[in-house]
């Protein structure tokens, strides 16, 4: 049985200031025009799952040399990153608001993937004021001032993280069970989602630390079985290559949006200055949408509003759109889209010191951010 984590909502946590973008008003009016939808969930999960899995199965019984198969691994890439990125959501609901669905998650993507979703239980960090945009905060990293081969490097890295993942759910528990140094590096600096590779987890606690090795428990008995059909004959090769490949596309395409959703000018700030620093991209780009799944592209609302179900997100970013002054803060996190973005973020990369942040220029290109935007 899949343990399910104590995860207070950031909404409610002690540390988040009352000063935010939006007024209390509006913040009470948005809130309360929204509610988790369980049934919406549910088949959102089970829909993409069950067509990632079929395109996967399809795709196994071609090669790279058959021209069916770049669809349907492209294809299915993009499905799995959507079905993935319900990890995300995962560290926002409670077991109360959506009952057994963190189990059918794991069971169904994280751990066939090996993308459990103690990975992303750190998030958390990510939304709270005392830890965004600090050391503490692992998806935060000073992205402006990389260089084009910095940038590069970092995107040809996620290629190899499928097999990184291999390693970490299959010898790593071992090792690291057997060695209390092996375990420390394990738990602190190989079992997280990040961008900043600086970051070191803070190792879990009570029930969080029992949820934690279960969930390690089940990727590695996942990934050992699965070495061992490969090695009695019964599962090809070629399935964990595939795998392989279309992981890392995933994988690539997740950390290519992750590049261009903050400003990374660096914190710590206010809840207001959370918001500001994060990226709207492109509401009217229905290309974005596949990059960037599950109301992710709205993703300065989800700051300012962790609370918020995936579902709800582009409606209310519509009704605020409609309602708020043309000179609001709010309307100066909206780029044009994911590629707009990543146009301004290739043009502007190592320009260390550069007096004018790489999202002013994102955000002035939009038709509804007014174009005097600062950081």
């Amino acid at each position: 049985m899949v343990a399910a984590v104590p995860e207070p909502s950031p909404d409610s946590t002690p540390s988040r200031p009352s000063g935010w973008l939006l007024d209390a008003a509006q913040r009470r009016e948005l809130v309360a025009d929204s509610g988790v939808r369980p049934a919406l969930y549910w088949a959102d999960l089970l829909l993409s799952a069950a067509a990632g899995w079929a395109l996967f199965v399809g795709a196994c019984f071609f090669t790279p040399a058959d021209v069916i198969w770049w669809p349907l691994a492209g294809a299915c890439a993009l499905i799995f990153l959507r079905a993935a990125y319900f990890i995300h959501e995962l560290t926002h609901r409670s077991e109360r608001e959506l009952p057994g669905f963190r189990a059918a998650w794991t069971l169904l993507i994280g751990v066939p993937i090996l993308v459990p979703s103690l990975m992303m239980w750190p998030h958390r960090d990510h939304h709270r004021v005392a830890t965004y945009g600090t050391a503490a905060d692992p998806e935060y990293a000073p992205v402006p001032q990389w260089n084009r081969s910095r940038i590069l490097g970092a995107l040809a890295l996620y290629a190899w993280v499928p097999l990184l993942l291999a390693i970490r759910w299959t010898v790593t528990p071992l090792v690291s069970h057997l060695h209390p140094r092996a375990r420390k590096h394990a738990i602190e600096k190989f079992s997280t989602a990040d961008l900043y590779s600086g970051y070191v987890r803070p190792w879990p606690q009570g029930d969080e630390q029992r949820a934690f090795l279960k969930e390690e428990l089940l990727c590695a008995a996942f990934a050992w079985t699965a070495l061992g059909l490969t090695f009695a004959g019964v599962l090809p090769w070629w399935v964990h290559l595939h795998r392989w490949a279309i992981m890392a596309v995933a994988l690539i395409v997740n950390h290519a949006r992750l590049l261009v959703i903050h400003d990374y000018v660096g914190g710590p700030f206010d809840g207001a200055g959370q918001t500001a620093d994060t990226v709207t991209l492109g509401p009217n780009s229905p290309l974005t949408e596949l990059v960037a799944p599950l109301g992710s592209r709205y993703h300065a609302l989800h700051h300012e509003l962790p609370g918020v179900p995936y579902h709800d997100l582009g409606r209310l970013h519509r009704r605020l759109m409609e309602v708020l002054p043309a000179d609001h803060a709010y309307r100066r996190t909206e780029s044009p889209g994911f590629f707009a973005a990543w146009r301004v973020l290739w043009a502007a990369a190592g320009r260390r010191g550069a007096d004018q942040p790489r999202s002013q220029a994102t955000k002035s290109a939009s038709p509804s951010a007014n174009s005097t935007a600062g950081a």
